[in-house]
């Protein structure tokens, strides 16, 4: 293994370096060892998003469980690492053990989403690895990829060494089984083993052929089979194969919640959804291992929010039971409960009035379509009425932002269809009328999908799209309670490029890349000029692959076999456009899809009665809490490596976290959003370490401080350690009372400190953030040296140390990075 690569280097000179420092609570810190195969997992976009996927913490904690192989992460870096990688002649690394990626046995990669296949071949780069698989050496890792974006792998098959097909939580374990027992071969050999385990697609032993039949890929060995069937994962009460506890980042992510997924399955049959074909058939987790999960999560973790994740959460078999049994605990803990794909036809039936105070204030339903014409074509079997009742029930749980989802450019929609979409949102603002409701519609193309009985249509042109949606916007914009979002089309049409695409778009991707294109997914970073230019370049006409394709030619995934036959999905098609509904095979016949013929559906019956947190030690009684007796203490704290690569507002996060699993009886702050009544001392500066930093907490008991400092000092971040607890008394200073903050920067010989930080005039000044001039005499009160180290006593305002040593002191990133600058005290 290599020399890692210090963060240090260059942590100052990036946005939130936090991202890469290592400090998430329950990482497994798994050294790669030679008698081990050592996968890194890697999700190609930024760690926030990357961090909020259950997919990669799965693979992450089976792999890591596993005595024959280790498991690090790596994420995309942004663009400010990946401009000082490239310039510094440094390969990107792994989060854990910082090691370079090349340095890896396996590189696997998730795909989510179609535009940040780039970003693919931008860690690639970054990791000095070929992007072409053709030119890959015995000294690179294998590159491995799952995911949804796998059902359709062609578009990335020139980049890719194998794809795993379907779910991954047993065949990873056979893969790293595979790769241990014949670690001596040669990389060729090594494919040749991983070619032959079901559902693992190895593109160098296989074709892709264009003629008058279609586009398809056919094997060019005979080991290999013709068609690559699907894994699915089915002993689903597994505890063993559960990412729990969770991975609890320090730096703030986009879904930073305890993410909990009940079910993996839908038979609902909505007629664009890839998902609800690609995962079947249905698998329910057992209610008390749910609850279980819950309970260690809040326990060790004390998230705030709880979010229960499936295609469709209100189809599991025991949603109702479940919710009211977590009514009561988490509205004790004051935790939000999230149902992220709650079904608008059971939201009233599943949702009661004792359960408005964890649902928080907004609510997602997704009717799709206006017109019940068209909700009959998609197979969204909803009715008017039923969204009509959903919405009134919301309104009655005192929700008061609703977020409405609807498609654009559908397949058989005609302009009566988005007429009815403002005449349903309409009809709402008149529901909602004298309540405060805010009504978000976001609408989003449509956007044709591989394994979707709408595989063969095509996708509405770009202008037209716009067009329905400013008329959409323009007939709404009187309702100023009503924001109409809306997803770029441009953006629309490269997903359905490439979601349809064959191995000629790989041409695309990467001709993309090498313009720049990276992070297209982000509006921000979206270039839509330079994809039109690579398509010319490559002689792609993208209107081909957005179009309509003949049902009798084959398609390029159709070496896939995901389990649901070719003759369902076209006998759907012809469905629709007679606007002919499916019933969903749980309530009524075998749809006969093909997946029922091989595997039987699992679902769960409702357990006994059950109390989340029951040995809870502190909890309070409500008389206690009715006594309105408070108690306050003081908590002191170090704040060391990793965590000075956490900014203020992550570390008061991590300390709401830690106060709420300490199972203390806290006082919580009164109003809508409860959270701990905290105070805190100032802030230190990102890439400071501080000695005697400090919080105050208040109880609504007294208690022993001995006591809450054991509590406190339960599964903490590296970097963080709770050192005292003091009572309240008048010889504790209020926190307000600080002015100042005594600083010591440590050098080395090349920094010569007591040369570079020198006394100053009263007239020296320097200009800060917004353009504001700081005079160094209003800021320092002293300086003081010591051997090879400065003390310096300065006001808590006016500037940070940092931007002094910078814009006063002219000390770069490079030799700031090489100081450790640590605060001892304030005054």
């Amino acid at each position: 293994m290599q020399s890692q690569i210090d963060l240090d280097n260059f942590a100052l000179a990036v946005k939130r370096p936090g991202r890469y420092a290592d400090n998430e609570i329950n990482a497994y810190h798994k050294k790669p060892t030679e008698e081990t195969t050592n996968f890194v997992l890697a999700f190609p976009d930024l760690y926030e998003i990357g961090m909020s996927h259950l997919g990669l913490k799965i693979l992450y904690k089976i792999l890591n469980e596993t005595k024959i192989a280790s498991a690090d992460r790596v994420y995309a870096p942004d663009i400010d690492l990946a401009e000082y990688l490239k310039k510094y002649n440094t390969p990107l690394f792994s989060i854990e053990n910082k090691i370079p990626i090349s340095s890896f046995d396996v590189l696997g990669f998730t795909l989510q989403y179609e535009l940040s296949y780039t970003n693919i071949l931008l860690i690639l780069d970054l990791s000095n690895i070929p992007v072409l698989a053709k030119e890959r050496t015995e000294e690179d890792p294998l590159i491995i990829a799952g995911g949804p974006g796998a059902f359709n792998p062609q578009p990335l098959a020139p980049f890719i060494d194998a794809f795993v097909i379907g779910d991954g939580e047993d065949i990873i374990v056979e893969i790293a089984d595979t790769l241990n027992d014949f670690d001596n071969l040669s990389r060729e050999e090594k494919i040749k083993k991983l070619s032959v385990i079901n559902g693992v697609y190895t593109p160098k032993f296989y074709s892709e052929i264009s003629n008058e039949k279609g586009t398809y890929v056919k094997p060019d060995a005979e080991f290999v089979s013709k068609k690559i069937s699907k894994n699915f994962f089915s002993d689903f009460d597994n505890t063993s194969k559960l990412p729990h506890p969770q991975l609890v980042p320090i730096t703030d992510i986009v879904h930073n919640r305890a993410t909990i997924e009940i079910m993996r399955g839908c038979t609902r049959g909505c007629r664009f959804c890839q998902a609800g074909m690609i995962y079947r058939p249905i698998r329910e987790r057992d209610e008390k291992l749910v609850l279980d999960l819950i309970n260690t999560e809040m326990e060790l973790n004390g998230w705030d929010e709880i979010s229960l994740v499936s295609l469709s959460s209100s189809d599991y078999t025991c949603i109702t039971s479940l919710i009211d049994k977590l009514t009561n605990s988490l509205e004790e803990t004051n935790t939000n409960l999230s149902l992220p794909s709650l079904r608008i036809d059971s939201f009233e039936n599943n949702i009661s009035n004792s359960t408005k105070k964890i649902l928080g204030k907004t609510i997602t339903l997704a009717p799709e379509a206006g017109s019940q014409r068209l909700r009959n074509i998609i197979n969204k079997n909803i009715s008017e009425q039923e969204i009509t009742l959903s919405v009134q029930k919301a309104l009655e749980l005192g929700i008061r932002n609703l977020k409405l989802y609807f498609m654009i450019g559908l397949p058989f929609e005609t302009d009566t269809d988005i007429k009815k979409i403002v005449e349903l949102v309409q009809n709402m603002v008149k529901l909602s009328s004298g309540k405060h409701i805010r009504i978000t519609v976001k609408l989003a193309p449509f956007i044709p999908k591989a394994f979707t009985p709408f595989q063969w249509t095509a996708q509405d042109d770009q202008d037209i799209i716009l067009g329905k949606i400013f008329y959409i916007k323009d007939n709404l914009a009187p309702y100023k309670n009503v924001r109409v979002k809306y997803h770029d089309p441009k953006i629309s049409c490269l997903e359905a490029v490439i979601a349809r695409g064959d191995s000629k778009i790989s041409s695309l991707i990467h001709s993309a890349y090498k313009k720049g294109a990276i992070f297209s997914s982000w509006d921000e970073h979206f270039n839509f000029d330079i994809w039109k230019e690579s398509a010319k370049e490559n002689d792609i006409d993208m209107n081909k692959y957005t179009g309509n394709r003949d049902t009798a030619k084959k398609l390029p995934w159709e070496h896939i076999d995901i389990g649901v036959n070719k003759e369902f999905l076209l006998q759907e098609l012809k469905k629709a456009e007679r606007e002919k509904v499916t019933a969903d095979c749980r309530e009524g016949n075998c749809s006969r899809c093909g997946m029922s013929e091989r595997v039987l559906h699992k679902f769960v019956t409702t357990s006994e009665d059950y109390e989340i947190n029951k040995d809870r030690s502190a909890k309070i009684t409500q008389s206690e809490l009715d006594n309105h007796q408070i108690y306050k203490y003081r908590a002191f704290y170090e704040k060391n490596s990793p965590l000075k690569y956490s900014s203020h507002r992550d570390v008061m996060k991590i300390l709401y976290q830690i106060i709420r699993k300490s199972g203390l009886p806290i006082y919580y702050t009164k109003g809508y959003n409860k959270h701990p009544k905290l105070s805190f001392c100032s802030p230190l500066a990102l890439g400071m370490t501080g000695k005697k930093e400090f919080f105050d907490l208040r109880l609504v008991k007294k208690m022993n401080t001995a006591e809450i400092l054991r509590s406190l000092n339960i599964n903490n971040p590296r970097g963080l350690k709770i050192k005292k607890v003091a009572g309240s008394s008048k010889s504790l200073p209020k926190i307000g009372s600080f002015k100042n903050e005594l600083i010591k920067i440590y050098g080395n010989a090349q920094t010569n400190l007591q040369q570079r930080i020198t006394d100053f005039s009263s007239d020296d000044s320097f200009v800060g953030k917004k353009e504001k001039k700081i005079f160094m005499n209003d800021v320092i009160e002293n300086i003081d040296y010591q051997n090879n180290s400065v003390i310096v006593e300065k006001s808590i305002i006016g500037a940070g140390i940092i931007d002094i040593l910078k814009n006063f002191y002219d000390f770069n990133y490079k030799e700031l990075s090489s100081l450790k600058i640590e605060r001892l005290g304030l005054k």
